[in-house]
């Protein structure tokens, strides 16, 4: 029996042609009882088309396949599963932090503990164990849950526990066991600076501060491109009066990260003739300008420092700071359209915490005190430590202050002894430390007990003077108010005989002079060229406090060591015509 290929029609068995469809003949033979309804025309001249079957290349993709479907639904399974106990150490963590803001810390350690039993091995639930058994003075307690960390941590995160637990021993007055812990992370990595800078503490708390002296200049030495070292070395040459090499180190700091801050909060130790004397040579012209602006700005002469903006550092491109402080210069002088082009050019991207520090402060100043806040956030989200960010932020009376300053804390390998103590130069308010002992200089081994007294004092006073410098250039005066109840001495000087009132006046922070004077500072000091207060303040333009040390009874005539008056020194209109009316005369130079 034959049919048609096209229609399926029945055929004789010699058609040519189909009778139903007209096709020429391709046709299928079939026996009868092979034929079915429905079913496609099979050929039986030729062997059937075998079904295929799959290769054992098919079979390994198949398997391949349901393994990879497995892992993926495993792999998420476990993500997720990862992901929810990420979220609820982090939770833990966070619940912590905020009992410590509040001073629960009952509730803190129970929190902290609950982190490390959802995650054992989260360094910062240990750190911040720690961190609140020594706020309760706990010191074995605080021991165990570091040395516990230790132990549970991966090997990137030992360190910073190790460094703390150091620091944990100072805030003991166990500085036998600091120096120990200290040596040996020194020992292990020579580069560590953070260890560089307990053992010089100690040593000063000893008080052998020469010693500290001779471990940080030797870490500058090794560590020529860091510009951290100088910092350090800098910050304990100028505690120590030797103000000249200070500044030589802080030139060499810039000059290696010219976007830094800490440098330049040192910088505000000197004078603007200092500065500027000591970069007369200096070969990096993009250093040079900067220091050049920089000693301008600080004592508000925006116009100057705009001046050397423009012609020197206006299209460097990696100086990021000094575009952010020229804006905020130019919103002092009346320019704020300048200053919104110029900040509308940085590349947020590439910003540090002490960058953002800098644009809160700009946007403070512009009067947008919700991106101050939000900007000075930011700083403390890429560095939890930066206490300058802090203090605008706790200034600019925001709601989650307290948090950051407990997490700053919390964080913060430094003994809290000396978190403090920066804490209160700044104004910022900490969890209560109160269990804590005040910092206090040790007598050196082998003084007679006769002369230790006079030696801690001495060295005592030595570091409320230095406190005390810092707070009137930085205008703390809650701190300055503070550390005279505690002793301070209002006629501290500095190595160059400039005293703490001199200070203030020059940097025109009119109730810090209050409170100066109100303690007995001596208002006609001289530094070692015959300057006083009176000529600092005419030098540099502040009127009111020209006015206030004239009440008080300055020497509108006093002369310096090159014969010439306050008059000489005055630029501005104002501050002339008030020296006129008290009775000034020019000196022998005119």
């Amino acid at each position: 029996m034959k049919f048609c290929a096209k229609c399926g029609k029945e055929l004789q068995d010699d058609a040519r042609f189909c009778g139903g469809c007209g096709s020429g003949m391709e046709v299928i033979s079939v026996s009868k009882n092979e034929a079915t309804f429905g079913s496609p025309p099979l050929s039986l001249d030729a062997p059937p088309t075998p079904v295929p079957t799959p290769k054992s290349g098919s079979k390994t993709k198949i398997i391949i396949g349901l393994v990879l479907a497995i892992l993926i639904v495993a792999g998420g399974f476990w993500g997720w599963q990862n992901f929810g106990t990420e979220a609820r150490m982090q939770a833990k963590l966070d619940l912590a932090v905020k009992y410590l803001s509040e001073n629960d810390y009952e509730k803190a350690i129970l929190a902290f503990n609950d982190a490390i039993k959802i995650d054992p091995k989260e360094v910062k639930a240990y750190q911040g164990l720690a961190k609140v058994y020594t706020l309760e003075g706990k010191y074995d307690e605080a021991k165990a849950a570091y040395e516990q960390g230790i132990a549970s941590v991966v090997d990137k995160d030992k360190r910073n526990l190790q460094l703390s637990l150091a620091g944990m021993y100072i805030d003991q007055d166990n500085l036998s066991e600091a120096e120990k812990s200290f040596l040996a992370i020194k020992g292990s990595d020579p580069k560590c600076w953070e260890a560089c800078w307990g053992l010089a503490l100690i040593y000063q708390l000893q008080g052998n501060p020469n010693k500290g002296g001779t471990i940080l200049s030797q870490y500058e030495n090794d560590n020529l491109d860091d510009y951290r070292a100088y910092n350090m070395f800098a910050a304990h040459l100028k505690k120590y009066g030797e103000s000249k090499n200070a500044l030589i180190s802080l030139i060499w700091s810039i000059k290696l990260n010219i976007n830094q801050q800490e440098a330049y909060l040192l910088l505000k130790e000197f004078s603007p003739s200092d500065i500027l004397t000591a970069i007369t040579d200096l070969d990096n012209q993009n250093a040079a300008g900067m220091l050049q602006f920089y000693s301008y700005y600080m004592i508000e002469d925006y116009g100057q420092a705009l001046s050397v903006y423009k012609e020197k550092l206006k299209k460097q491109k990696d100086n990021q700071k000094v575009h952010i402080l020229a804006a905020t210069a130019m919103v002092k002088t009346g320019d704020q359209n300048g200053a919104s082009s110029v900040i509308g050019s940085l590349n947020e991207g590439i910003l540090n915490d002490s960058l953002f520090r800098d644009l809160a402060e700009y946007y403070h100043t512009v009067g947008d005190d919700e991106k101050a806040r939000q900007y000075a956030i930011k700083a403390l989200q890429a560095n939890q430590t930066n206490l300058e960010a802090l203090a605008l932020l706790q200034s600019l009376n925001s709601e989650n202050a307290k948090t950051y300053a407990a997490q700053a804390l919390v964080n913060n390998w430094k003994p809290i002894k000396k978190i403090r103590e920066a804490a209160r130069i700044l104004n910022i308010q900490l969890p209560d430390t109160s269990a804590i002992k005040e910092m206090a200089v040790n007598t050196p081994k082998g003084q007679s007990s006769n002369s230790s007294s006079k030696v801690v004092k001495k060295s005592i006073d030595h570091s409320l003077d230095w406190d005390i410098m810092q707070a009137v250039s930085s205008n703390y005066v809650d701190r300055v108010k503070q550390l005279l109840a505690d002793g301070a001495d209002p006629n501290a000087k500095d190595d160059t005989d400039t005293t703490v009132l001199q200070k203030a006046s020059y940097w025109g922070n009119l109730d810090c002079c209050k409170l100066l004077l109100a303690a007995g500072a001596n208002v006609n000091s001289k530094n070692n060229l015959g300057g006083t207060p009176l000529s600092d303040a005419v030098s540099t333009g502040k009127a009111d406090v020209v006015l206030l040390l004239l009440d008080s009874g300055a020497n509108v005539n006093s002369r310096d060591y090159f014969g010439m008056t306050p008059l000489d020194h005055a630029t501005n209109s104002e501050v002339k015509s008030i020296l006129l009316k008290h009775g000034a005369k020019h000196g022998t130079l005119r």
